[in-house]
């Protein structure tokens, strides 16, 4: 590529204008290299950053333009602005996140535009050396993504043709220094000389920062001429005004104008926009002006705030002195302030958070947050009520929006909402937000004022945890515990307050004191969905004595934060004055942690939320429906939650009080060091850079259900099965060492619940002698009639294995004490072609494979033996505290 004059990156704008027009008469070049080279040498700008604004005067075409130059070193960051004819047009090149972007407005009231976003290591021209910028090497392969060069080199403009000092000159008043050099283009056939106009030594700068020489003018003459055509002449001038030198650009220097949306293809440096959290708090400023005079001091503001839970469906508001709370359970309406309290049905045209649809009234989002939820666009740094903010561009139904948040990503801040058909312009400023609807101890949505006290009823509810789980209750969620207790009495939660709650580290108890609050069960209700009726305290009696009976009680509680044991308790059974909790407990963990570590970049594969704990961020990440969530991210101080779905994990970096979770796959498999798989069934070659990737093929394999792989890291070669290591239909042979070969085959363990140190017996059990624990679950799944139950023990070097068929599941005795075994029952009634069958329907649903139990429950797990669940104790509590079933009432 020939050497081309890198003056500025305005270069790029002027030299794609047809500039050449005068008829050059004499065939002899415009002009020869400069051979004097010993005087004055051109000034160096040592220099991090700067900006400067140009008067570009292109005589030949007799039209001149405007620009502005803004060049951040440290901060890797360059853009060019540019106003001809009355139109604006910008540059934005960022080689941190590997951006380039050009927008132009296309008429001059900028409601038209055109914007397009690329990845800089993939534009290719020649215009990235008129800019200034040096690629550099890259070893690897592939194009690199350069750095900008040195304000220095950027200034250094004709260095390989030669700058010969010629002498002082005054320019508008000011002596300066003059430097020319003779440039030819030989790919355009252009010659042509570049003079240069510098501050002399003895000029004054306006600051510390600035150096006494700095640039005033360049001056570019000369011709054209290609070929057999006649030589044409192009003269320019180019006038630097207010050059100025900084440490560093200020961020919001290279962000796009408000409410700019562009297309292309999405870089890093467009940011996810995070999903408004289901519970959130926050107080709201709404400012309503006009486009024409958005400053207007006679605008319209209104102040509130607002308490907004949407899993409980209840939504409070405080506006001056009077607090509106929304029950869209029960469909009523609490008014409230100093005079007192005010009961009624739930009215859309009074509420503007609610809606009728088919007779049924609906909650909805607050207005600003319903905008929030619309799709987003970074749109650079930005300041937001004189605070530094990540700023997002939207549109949708007629708005433009333009959101902004903090610099973690987490916290809305506020936003803007422009309507040009209706000349509308509304600010919503967002203070004080936090990621939950409860903001301290005193309950947020508390309807006690509009309850008698002889309606109400006052307990303290104790219980003494073992000293293992103290940690778990100190962290424990009462607002939670609260919540799970009236779904358990099946009525809203506004009926229970919780007065104070606390733990007794010395003693080891829980005190939880809470009010039961009776209604008038004749109060009119509005239609809404999932109803829950409004009960009396005896109707709150009733539904206890029925949850009794009924045995109806099932809860999913974890102890403590992400990676924590989690216990299923199944149902609760009454005997006299005893009671005992049905345990599930061997539970599946799927996602590994690395703790203090955190993906500095997710490809812009990735989505934000406002998560309470890690265990939370991580439900969010099963959860996700709309796409795979491989991986996700945790910090602990903001509450900020990344959920990624990126195919191969990224690189992580040291982050204090960042956690990272990586899904895993090969935890499902048992593994077989050294071996590999003779099949005489279906089989399938997957490319696979490890076993973790290998197993993951396995899980998702469509044409046939995986059972097992082999994976030989030497040549990094996966192949997966339709076969078990234990099944008949495949051998087990060693593999070469120098292949480095591991077979893996499910593991089946999950599927069954264990009493460890126990036996049962039965004439009717089929004895096997086994060399592997795992094979002996197997063989009850695959056995023919269904399986009741097996065990396996011990005995000296050998393992026994007993099945009991299904069939004769009455013939046996359980419970048998004895140490050298376990006794396994299959979850319901689960054979290899059920598991088959759902991990087939989960493949084309996109959810784990494998598993009978929610996205919830697969979460975070690790195996929790015989262990009692936190919420489900207090429950128990609860119940044996109402009938006086012990004592301490």
């Amino acid at each position: 590529m020939t050497t081309r004059l890198k003056w500025s990156v305005l270069a790029l704008f002027v030299a794609i204008a047809p500039v050449f027009q005068t008829t050059w008469a004499d065939d002899k070049p415009y002009c020869v290299p400069m051979t004097d080279l010993s005087g004055k040498r051109l000034p160096s700008l040592n220099v991090t950053a700067f900006t400067v604004e140009y008067r570009v005067i292109i005589q030949d075409k007799q039209y001149t333009m405007w620009a502005r130059e803004s060049y951040d070193f440290g901060n890797n960051r360059v853009r060019m602005d540019i106003l001809k004819n009355g139109l604006e047009q910008a540059l934005l090149i960022d080689y941190t996140d590997n951006t380039y972007i050009f927008y132009e407005y296309l008429n001059e009231e900028k409601s038209n535009y055109s914007c397009n976003v690329q990845k800089l290591d993939q534009v290719t021209s020649d215009n990235l050396d008129v800019f200034g910028f040096k690629p550099q090497s890259q070893k690897a392969g592939g194009k690199a993504v350069p750095h900008v060069v040195s304000a220095d080199q950027i200034l250094r403009f004709a260095k390989g043709f030669g700058e010969m000092y010629k002498g002082q000159t005054i320019i508008d008043g000011l002596p300066v220094d003059r430097w020319q050099s003779c440039i030819t283009w030989d790919d355009v056939g252009a010659t042509f000389t570049l003079d240069y106009y510098f501050t002399t030594e003895s000029f004054k700068p306006r600051d510390l920062l600035t150096p006494r020489q700095i640039p005033v003018r360049a001056e570019v003459m000369g011709i054209v001429k290609k070929g057999n055509a006649k030589a044409r002449q192009i003269h320019h001038v180019y006038e630097y005004l207010d050059f100025r030198v900084f440490d560093r650009l200020n961020w919001d220097t290279f962000s796009l104008p408000d409410f700019m949306i562009c297309s292309g293809e999405r870089s890093v440096w467009n940011r996810g926009f995070p999903i408004p959290p289901d519970s959130m708090s926050y107080t709201v400023e709404k400012v309503v002006s006009t486009l024409s005079n958005p400053s207007d001091k006679d605008a319209k503001v209104d102040l509130s705030t607002v308490y907004y839970d949407a899993r409980r469906r209840l939504v409070r508001v405080d506006k001056e002195s009077y607090t509106t709370i929304i029950d869209f359970s029960t469909g009523l309406e609490y008014g409230f302030d100093q005079s007192g309290c005010t009961i009624r049905a739930i009215d859309p045209a009074r509420v503007s958070w609610a809606v009728k649809e088919d007779g049924v009234i609906k909650m909805v989002d607050m207005d600003e947050i319903a905008l929030m939820r619309n799709m987003f666009y970074f749109t650079g740094y930005k300041l937001f009520r004189g605070v530094q903010t990540l700023a997002f561009a939207g549109n949708v139904k007629g708005y433009q929006l333009e959101a902004y948040l903090s610099l973690d990503g987490q916290t809305p801040l506020g936003l803007k909402v422009k309507t040009v058909s209706t000349d509308s312009f509304i600010t919503y400023n967002i203070f004080n937000f936090l990621a939950s609807s409860q903001r301290s101890k005193e309950h947020s949505f508390d309807v006690s004022k509009c309850v008698k006290s002889d309606n109400t009823i006052q307990r303290v509810i104790t219980w003494t945890p073992q000293r293992q789980f103290y940690n778990s209750i100190e962290s424990l969620d009462v607002e939670d515990l609260r919540v799970k207790v009236a779904e358990f009495l099946g009525i809203s939660s506004l009926q229970i307050v919780t007065e104070d709650y606390a733990f007794d580290t010395v003693e080891g108890t829980f005190h939880w004191f809470v009010s039961f609050l009776g209604f008038d069960s004749q109060q009119s209700q509005a239609k809404v969905e999932n109803q829950l009726p409004i009960k009396s305290l005896p109707l709150i009696d009733y539904t206890v004595i029925q949850a009794e009976r009924g045995r109806t009680l099932q809860c999913t509680v974890s102890l403590g934060l992400y990676g924590s044991s989690l216990m299923i308790a199944t149902d609760i059974i009454f005997s006299g004055s005893s009671v005992r909790l049905g345990i599930e407990s061997h539970i599946e963990y799927s996602y590994s942690v690395s703790t203090g570590k955190c993906a500095k970049i997710f490809e812009d594969k990735e989505t934000f939320i406002n998560a309470k704990n890690e265990h939370e961020c991580g439900k969010a990440c099963v959860d996700l429906k709309v796409i795979p969530c491989t991986m996700f991210q945790y910090t602990k101080a903001t509450q900020a939650c990344q959920l990624s779905w990126m195919e191969k994990r990224p690189e992580l970096v040291r982050t204090p009080g960042c956690n990272f979770h990586g899904r895993m796959y090969r935890f499902r498999f048992r593994r077989y060091t050294g071996t590999v798989l003779i099949a005489r069934s279906d089989s399938a070659y997957r490319e696979a850079s490890d076993d973790e990737t290998c197993a993951k093929h396995c899980m998702e394999e469509k044409n046939f259900f995986c059972e097992s792989f082999d994976y030989c890291e030497t040549e990094k070669r996966c192949q997966i099965y339709d076969t078990h290591y234990f099944s008949d239909e495949a051998t087990p042979q060693k593999s070469d060492q120098s292949l480095r070969c591991t077979h893996y085959s499910r593991s089946y363990s999950s599927q069954f619940t264990y009493s460890p140190s126990r036996d049962f017996h039965s004439a009717e059990a089929i004895d096997l002698t086994i060399d592997y624990t795992s094979s002996c679950a197997y063989m009850c799944l695959t056995l023919e009639g269904g399986c009741a139950a097996f065990s396996d023990c011990s005995e000296g070097r050998e393992i026994r294995c007993k099945l009991l068929p299904a069939t004769k599941a009455q013939t046996a005795v359980f419970g048998i004490d004895n140490s050298s075994c376990m006794t396994g029952i299959p979850r319901g009634n689960v054979g290899i072609g059920k598991i088959a069958l759902s991990a087939a329907q989960s493949i084309q649903t996109g959810s784990d494979g494998g598993s009978r139990y929610t996205g919830a429950e697969m979460f975070g797990l690790s195996v929790a033996m015989a262990l009692v669940g936190v919420l489900c104790a207090i429950l128990t509590v609860i119940l044996l505290q109402r009938f006086n079933m012990w004592e301490g009432f």
